[in-house]
């Protein structure tokens, strides 16, 4: 494994929002701002020419909307906010989010339960697949939608109360990876069609944080010790065994990588790391051939 800190590229293109994912052509989607700092609207950039993604026309009461990810067929996956107590997109009162699905022909409402009040997605694989998550009442639970399928995973049950969680991506074979805050602390974990396995951190003690999943179904992320001197570590996880990415990068390095973001099929990873100066930087770590 090699490491290259990402300072230049042979192309760069500027952008202005927030992206949220790519795709191998190198299509963006994300969010734009507009008007209220709060008010985002889902996008999508293809050569650096922005489309707005849009809103089905039976949730007319829709004013803010994300796409989080998209895959080689140029289908995007993402959730808007509906105002659910009136129609006024000013200042709403409440809202609710509800999963959607870009794709060529338009914009479809992903199903979920009748009961359900929320649903997001969030992660798509190469076969179109998506992955996200679902809440009925209190009870909020993995989503996979394959077609008009949904079926509905529990989360580790060892994990107490949940105030939040986020699905960040679905592999070939269907494994989840989910990140989230339970009793204070983050933990991650891999779902395997309803068998979730809880990953640890590097050490007794520490939390993980999960980013990433390849087909092979190694994990990227970060292990995160709490309290006086907190610090965060890039952790690579195989096999469920965490490892520490500092150890890839070459003796002298100014650079403490602190969390891996992505890890493609070949097994590139990018990382986030910080200098001695405390600047952030990108770092893209090659396997060695």
């Amino acid at each position: 494994m090699v490491a290259r800190r990402q300072a230049h590229a042979d192309q760069v293109r500027h952008v202005r929002g927030e992206v949220r994912g790519v795709n191998a052509a190198g299509i963006l989607v994300g969010a734009e701002y507009r008007g209220l700092a709060s008010q985002r609207r889902p996008v999508l950039w293809r050569d650096g020419e922005k489309s707005i993604l849009p809103y089905p026309p039976e949730f007319a009461s829709f004013f803010e909307g994300v796409a989080e990810a998209i895959n080689d067929d140029d289908v995007a996956v993402g959730h808007a906010f509906h105002n659910h107590n009136n129609t006024v997109p000013d200042s709403p009162p409440s809202t609710l989010p509800t999963a959607l699905r870009w794709d060529g022909d338009g914009v479809v409402v992903l199903p979920r339960p009748e009961e359900a009040t929320v649903s997001r997605a969030s992660a798509i694989n190469a076969a179109g697949v998506i992955a996200g998550s679902v809440s009925v009442g209190d009870l909020d639970q993995i989503a996979v939608w394959d077609g008009d399928q949904i079926d509905l995973y529990a989360l580790p049950d060892d994990l107490g109360q949940v105030p939040s969680f986020q699905v960040r991506g679905i592999n070939a074979a269907g494994l989840v990876v989910a990140t989230g805050l339970a009793d204070g602390g983050f933990f991650a974990f891999v779902s395997d069609r309803g068998e979730p396995t809880r990953l640890r951190g590097l050490t007794e003690g520490v939390d993980a944080v999960a980013s990433g999943i390849n087909d092979d179904g190694t994990v990227v992320g970060a292990s995160i010790s709490s309290g006086e001197g907190a610090l965060a570590v890039a952790t690579i996880w195989v096999d469920g065994e965490p490892g520490d990415l500092n150890k890839l990068m070459p003796s002298g390095s100014d650079l403490r990588l602190t969390q891996g973001i992505a890890v493609s099929n070949s097994g590139a990873i990018a990382v986030r790391g910080i200098d001695g100066e405390d600047m952030t930087h990108g770092v893209l770590l090659l396997p060695v051939s």
